[in-house]
Parts: structure tokens; C-alpha cells; sequence
């Protein structure tokens, strides 16, 4: 199985950056260093799938689907995240990837949100409302007047398919110098001010560069995951129906069908004279009275129905 929805739209989007980010790479090379390569700042970018990051001062972690990481420093710091949530209302996911951003003190300094509207089993109408938000931190002007290090308003913020499905045409993109964030400047101002000209300007260079995501590609891989978790609902439904005593794991599987339960012969008429018309239970091996239900019996079941696979909802 490829992976459902939000999996797939993870794996989409991470894929994109490390695409770009290798592109980046390729580009930009520095001359060797005392017989030694040099690391530019695309070099230093290294995914680091979805991790644990450390919450401030408080107790706890957050785990989101995506990140990457800051090799170029004195320690190795996240610098961007990525979340992707359809479980959750558009409010909650804000409110966590401000508190992440703003619990670490700018690692990471970007956060990459893709939210799908989620809908109850059943629902009378399917409402497909996307998000795209991008949150950066950086310095921002107080009500006094002073300069403080915050998360900024909305980088990006847009509706990428509306309530009704319509699919918005939007090319998100951000800098490598917004990927890496403030909390990373010191390195990166260093290198621009390098009294090597080549560093210097394929720092300011690689700066520069862009990344781009297609909101319709993004919608997409959405549609191809909710497909996928259908089609594999709809077989395993079908092995079930079809042979349900395949799979012994679940309690429902311990006892025949009421199809399959064999059914007591007709007594002859010598027994009926000398004794009660009693019944077999096969489960039990033993005979009862047909006044009193066998106590082994099962409640006559539904076919059952696979559960609809999803994947983690996002504490997120």
C-alpha cells in the first residue's frame, strides 16, 4: 500500500525540498581547502525526517511529519518543519506550530503547515477545504518601539482547495535563506562576509535560491491517498466476505458462522418416546435442552467491515 492521504502529501512535499535542496548542491561547489572539501550551506541542509524536538524550557516534545536540520553551526539545530494534518481543526495546528516555534526560541525557524478539512463517516456533505501557511521567526517591532525575536505574521497564508473542491493554482516558494531562519544568521552572515571572495558569493548565492511547491500537485497526491485507502478498504472488505474464517486473530472468528453450524438430525421414533428432542452445539460437543439457548453460542454477527486506515493523527 502506498500510504493514505497524509501520507502521501508528507512524502510529496518533503520529496520536493530534498529534490530542490540536491538541485542546490549540484549548483554550487567551493574549491578544496587545505586539501580538504568545503561544505556549502545546501551541504549543511540534511532532512531529518519526522523528529523529536526539545519544547523550550518545558517538559515534552513535538513530532512533526517532516524537518530538517543545520549541520553549519556549533550545534546541530532544526531549522524547518513540516506538518500536514487533516484530523485536526485549522485553529489547533496553528496554535501548536506557534508554540513550537516559539517554545525553541527559532529551532526551527519556518514551519510549513498543509491542512485538509476532515469529515465525519457519514456526513450529510463533504466539505475539501486545504490550507497552505508558512510561518517564519524573525525580528519583529514591539508596541514600545524595541525589536524582539518572534514568530511574524503568515509568511504564507492560502486556501488551496476550497469547500466545494475547487483547486486554487497557487507557487508557494521560499528562500534557503528562510529556510534556515534567524536563529542560524551569525553562520551565514559570516560566510557572506568570508575574506574569500568564492565563499562569499556562493553563500550570497545559495541565499538567494528558491523552493517552490504547487498547490495543485499537493491537492493531487491528497486525492491519489484517499483513493488508495478506498480501494484497499473495498478488497479487504471483499477477502472478508468472501472467505470470513481466513484470519483467526479476532474473537469473531472463533466460532462458525450460523451457516456453517451443522443442524441435529431428526430423532427417530424410538428416542422421542423415551426422551426429550434435545440439540447439538458444536462448539460445545454437547447435547442441551431446546428450552434453554446453548450458553457457547455467538450473537448472530454482521459481515464485518474493514475500519477506514488512517495514519497518525497529528498531535499533530
Amino acid at each position: 500500500m502506498a500510504g493514505g492521504p497524509h501520507e502521501m502529501v508528507k512524502e510529496e512535499v518533503a520529496g520536493k525540498i530534498n529534490s530542490r535542496l540536491g538541485e542546490i548542491r549540484q549548483k554550487y561547489s567551493l574549491p578544496l581547502k587545505n586539501g580538504q572539501s568545503q561544505k556549502t550551506l545546501a551541504h549543511q541542509i540534511v532532512s531529518a525526517g519526522s523528529m523529536g524536538i526539545k519544547k523550550g524550557l518545558s517538559e515534552g516534545k513535538k513530532e512533526p511529519d517532516g524537518g530538517w536540520v543545520f549541520s553549519g553551526g556549533e550545534l546541530r539545530a532544526s531549522c524547518c518543519v513540516l506538518e500536514v494534518a487533516h484530523s485536526q481543526t485549522y485553529e489547533d495546528i496553528l496554535d501548536r506550530a506557534l508554540d513550537l516555534l516559539e517554545g525553541t526560541r527559532g529551532q526551527p525557524g519556518m514551519a510549513i503547515i498543509i491542512w485538509f478539512q476532515y469529515n465525519n463517516p457519514g456526513a450529510t456533505k463533504i466539505l475539501k477545504k486545504s490550507m497552505f501557511t508558512l510561518f517564519t521567526v524573525g525580528e519583529k517591532r514591539m508596541e514600545d518601539g524595541s525589536m524582539a525575536t518572534g514568530v511574524l505574521a503568515p509568511y504564507e497564508e492560502e486556501v488551496i482547495r476550497d469547500e466545494d473542491g475547487n483547486v486554487h493554482q497557487n507557487v508557494f516558494s521560499f528562500t534557503i535563506k528562510d529556510m534556515l531562519g534567524l536563529a542560524n544568521r551569525s553562520v551565514y552572515d559570516a560566510l557572506c562576509n568570508s575574506s574569500d571572495r568564492r565563499v562569499a558569493e556562493v553563500t550570497e548565492s545559495i541565499l538567494a535560491e528558491k523552493i517552490e511547491l504547487s498547490s495543485a500537485e499537493i491537492i493531487a497526491k491528497f486525492d491519489e491517498g484517499e483513493l488508495t485507502t478506498k480501494d484497499d478498504d473495498t478488497r479487504a472488505i471483499r477477502r472478508l466476505e468472501e472467505k470470513p474464517n481466513d484470519n483467526s486473530s479476532g474473537p469473531w472468528f472463533k466460532y462458525p458462522r450460523k451457516s456453517q453450524r451443522k443442524e441435529p438430525s431428526e430423532p427417530s421414533e424410538s428416542s422421542e418416546s423415551s426422551s426429550s428432542p434435545s440439540s447439538y452445539h458444536p462448539s460445545s460437543g454437547s447435547e442441551s435442552s431446546d428450552s434453554e439457548p446453548s450458553k457457547g453460542e455467538p450473537p448472530e454477527r454482521s459481515s464485518p467491515r474493514a475500519s477506514r486506515s488512517r495514519s497518525n493523527k497529528a498531535a499533530k
